[in-house]
């Protein structure tokens, strides 16, 4: 479990951020992490539909964070979307590691010749690949458009809840969010045209 390392609720994301980059603090970065931890995982999890490897893409997530907060964050904008859009690519890579893992016979056991068994890993399979294939979409789309979909679709925040993260006004969300649901439809049916 997720252990607070300070109590300093009071203390801004970009407070923590200048922090951990000029200061050198890893306790900022760990506030960091422990306020973000519920809405990285709940992203993973909502993208992989298991509590071990939503877990390890939302580690994940939070490593690649920090190692990469100076050279790709834009500071002043907000963090979350940032860090979602980073546990995204995460948990989209584990379904690709988890695709390849079946495909190569690793899931197989003693009842691999089973039809039954079988019909369960081609149908795994397939929910996998369209997973992929939409969080695939997603990651192709401009950051706004990646940001609504991850807070409202992905995480199913509210219109409030939404424009609260994103420091944006809710008829700012709702646009946005139909421009990024017909940019999203139309890369997919241009994909399935392909």
């Amino acid at each position: 479990m997720l252990q607070r390392t300070v109590a300093e609720d009071s203390v801004d994301d970009t407070t923590l951020i200048h922090r951990f980059v000029d200061g050198g603090q890893e306790s900022a970065f760990a506030d960091l992490m422990y306020r973000h931890w519920p809405m990285v995982f709940r992203l993973a999890y909502g993208v992989l539909q298991s509590n071990d490897d939503a877990e390890d893409a939302a580690q994940d997530a939070f490593v690649s964070a920090a190692r990469s907060l100076v050279s790709t964050f834009r500071f002043g904008e907000p963090i979350a979307p940032w860090l979602a859009r980073i546990a995204l690519n995460k948990a989209v890579d584990r379904i690709g590691q988890r695709s390849r893992w079946v495909r190569s016979g690793g899931g197989t056991g003693t009842n691999a010749h089973r039809e039954d068994g079988q019909r369960q890993a081609e149908a795994a399979l397939q929910a996998m690949d369209d997973r992929h294939r939409l969080h695939a979409a997603i990651r192709g789309l401009s950051e706004k458009n990646q940001a609504v979909l991850i807070y409202r679709v992905l995480m199913e925040c509210s219109v409030r809840e939404t424009a609260l993260a994103l420091g944006w006004s809710e008829a700012k969300v709702k646009t946005q969010l139909h421009r990024a649901l017909s940019a999203l439809r139309e890369d997919l049916q241009d994909s399935d045209d392909a």
